[in-house]
Formats: structure tokens, C-alpha cells, sequence
């Protein structure tokens, strides 16, 4: 049996609260990158500086892993509001990538 390329270890990560679709991190990713892979299939010609795409990737790719912080999933469970920018959680993934 081949293994699953599917994360199913980080299923109970969300992305959006139970009442705004409750969609899974995983999920959520998937969906942008489609969504990325969509624009390149409709403006390639969009290609600009060298790596444009690869970076669009990477960028599409970690945007939202920033959401998987404890007190950011608590608020999509109905937690306290969490002070923090789950973007700028996200930015410390770019140095796991970036070498």
C-alpha cells in the first residue's frame, strides 16, 4: 500500500472556525495552492522576475501555518480572543525553506 501524501497527523488543525466552515489547515492549504496553480495555468505569461512562481508557491504554501499556534486554534474553538498576527507566527517557517 502506498503511504498517504495527505497530512492526516495535522487534521485537527483548522484554518477557519466551526462557524465560518470549520476547514481543516490542510485543507486550507490545499485549496490556495489550487487556487495558485489555477493563476499559473491562466497567466504563465505572468512569469516577471526569475522564480516568480516558485516563490508565489512557497508564499501560498506557508501563509496560514502561523494558525497552528495553541492559543490561535483555542480561538477557533471558541477561545479568548488571541492577540497575535497568525501571519507573522507563519514567517518563522520561510527559514526552514529558505536554505
Amino acid at each position: 500500500m502506498k503511504p498517504s501524501p495527505w497530512p492526516n497527523a495535522i487534521d485537527h488543525l483548522l484554518a477557519k472556525s466551526v462557524q465560518h466552515g470549520g476547514e481543516t489547515l490542510a485543507a486550507h492549504t490545499w485549496e490556495v495552492l489550487c487556487r495558485l496553480a489555477d493563476l499559473y495555468r491562466l497567466r504563465p505569461q505572468l512569469a516577471g522576475p526569475a522564480r516568480l512562481w516558485h516563490c508565489l508557491y512557497w508564499a501560498a504554501f506557508l501563509h496560514d501555518f502561523g494558525k497552528a499556534a495553541r492559543g490561535f486554534q483555542y480561538r477557533l474553538r471558541g477561545g479568548p480572543v488571541w492577540p497575535h498576527r497568525h501571519e507573522v507566527l507563519s514567517l518563522a517557517f520561510v527559514d526552514a525553506i529558505a536554505h
